[in-house]
């Protein structure tokens, strides 16, 4: 099966595409960043560097890759956070809240 994986080189992702190629699937892996591309290819996926905001250039991609199956890793949890207490990580990254409204860790 053809996947596509978006946010391939994050902390689940570089644990998943291992799976799926030894599963037999052809991967193709994203990550914002062009450095991290070279260890996508290691893992055994054909590495695509796009930012995973613009939905453009994600459309593209995704176009390109022709997947039967689009698996969505995308985080922002680089830096070492503690999911011990997730909703915490999440209210405080501007990431996860919407244009023009406070987080619910800033409306405290």
């Amino acid at each position: 099966m053809r996947v596509f994986v978006a946010g391939a080189a994050g902390a689940i992702g570089q644990h998943l595409l291992p799976q799926l190629v030894a599963q037999g699937h052809q991967v193709t892996a994203s990550t914002r960043s062009p450095a991290k591309a070279a260890r996508l290819r290691e893992l055994g996926a054909e590495p695509v560097v796009v930012d995973g905001l613009d939905a453009m250039a994600v459309g593209e991609a995704v176009a390109r890759a022709e997947p039967e199956a689009v698996v969505h890793q995308m985080t922002s949890l680089a830096g070492g956070s503690s999911l011990r207490h997730f909703d915490r990580v999440f209210a405080s990254s501007p990431r996860a809240t919407p244009a023009g409204r406070t987080s619910a860790r800033a409306a405290r």
